[in-house]
């Protein structure tokens, strides 16, 4: 072969194809096997490696707070895209920003990394917001609609929507990602959504890429994906697309805030004390390492949430609820309301897995 050109950046790129590149026989299977503790230890690393100046483009993030609010003031919606874990960032400008210029909105997180998110998760808030209740034989398309024709019978009405990961599995389906599009053209509706994949447009046809209306933002904050990844083995990804469950909960807790965390361990302490005081007999303790949280054994959330307000674990409600949320998603923690209605919770782990937990990690 030829090179057509010999000048230029053109005739650059046609010499270097020209020449023969023996291929490497390494693979990734060569690649040594790694234990937890040393992916934890090498990815805890990443929070030390040009630290300084990860801090500093991410102050320069925040100093765009004021144009994302601009934009969706004049009706666009805000996709970020990058390299690094996006979702502190923007939780940070919803909590911190958006929701002090909008103190009556209503802000829901979607996490699309969470495999077992459900349509109904979010169009039930939704609803919730107006007193009334989706019929469950509603299609979804039907509800948007009745839910649209709601918000524009009260205009001053305003939903703040962060979806984490829009390109994550549990989202990737046409049928979600219609859904999502028909959330995001409500005019009221502030959507916000992150996506770590470069081919995630390719989902949208011009439909759905007018309905989302996004204005698009590059965010690489070079922050671990911990919490993304932690429904997952970090070990087999890539090798298996298995659900992670109680094995996964250390993985999780590593990658929290210390808040977080306690909040976690005081749920823990009187998930136990509730099992406690069932406790009468002999034959009762006897079997007291298989018992673990249930209905029966729920806590009242009202209850918690003003444990945790006394122990200052949390300032209010929004905080409670999102710290709250990433133990649902990781079904650490299950949260319901019983016949009366009342919002309870429990931890669907047996004592022996509670206290070792508490032993070893909390």
């Amino acid at each position: 072969e030829k090179a057509l050109f010999y000048d230029g950046h053109e005739g650059f790129f046609e010499q270097q194809k020209l020449k023969n590149k023996k291929p490497s026989n390494n693979t990734m299977a060569m690649a040594p096997e790694l234990t937890y503790d040393e992916f934890h230890n090498y990815n805890s690393l990443l929070d030390l490696i040009c630290d300084e100046q990860i801090e500093n483009l991410n102050k320069f993030y925040k100093l765009q707070y004021t144009q994302w609010l601009f934009e969706l003031q004049q009706g666009f919606n805000l996709a970020f895209y990058g390299i690094g874990s996006k979702r502190l960032l923007l939780l940070e400008f919803i909590q911190k920003f958006l929701m002090k210029r909008f103190d009556k909105a209503k802000c829901f997180v979607v996490n699309g990394y969470n495999p077992e998110f459900h349509i109904r998760n979010i169009i039930e808030p939704l609803w919730a917001m107006f007193g009334k209740k989706v019929k469950t034989s509603t299609q979804w398309h039907e509800s948007i609609a009745a839910l649209a024709n709601e918000f524009k019978s009260k205009p001053n009405k305003k939903t703040i929507i962060l979806v984490n990961n829009i390109d994550g599995e549990s989202l990737r389906s046409d049928k979600y990602q219609r859904f999502m599009s028909e959330i995001s053209k409500i005019s009221q509706v502030y959507f916000i959504c992150t996506m770590d994949n470069l081919n995630t447009p390719l989902f949208w046809n011009s439909s759905l890429a007018a309905n989302f209306n996004f204005i698009w933002h590059n965010v690489s904050t070079f922050k671990s994906y911990s919490t993304e990844i932690s429904f997952k083995d970090p070990l087999n990804i890539g090798k298996s697309k298995a659900f992670v469950g109680s094995s996964g909960v250390k993985h999780l807790l590593s990658s929290l805030t210390v808040n977080a965390r306690r909040l976690f361990k005081s749920l823990l302490l009187q998930q136990l004390d509730r099992i406690d005081t069932t406790l009468i007999t002999n034959e009762d303790m006897e079997r007291r390492s298989l018992l673990k949280g249930t209905v029966k054994l729920s806590l009242n959330l009202k209850d918690f949430y003003q444990s945790c307000l006394s122990g200052f674990i949390t300032s209010n409600e929004m905080n409670f609820r999102s710290l709250l949320r990433e133990f649902i998603d990781h079904k650490m923690t299950v949260l319901m309301r019983d016949a009366s209605g009342t919002e309870i919770l429990y931890v669907p782990f047996t004592i022996d897995e509670i206290e070792k937990l508490l032993d070893e990690e909390l």
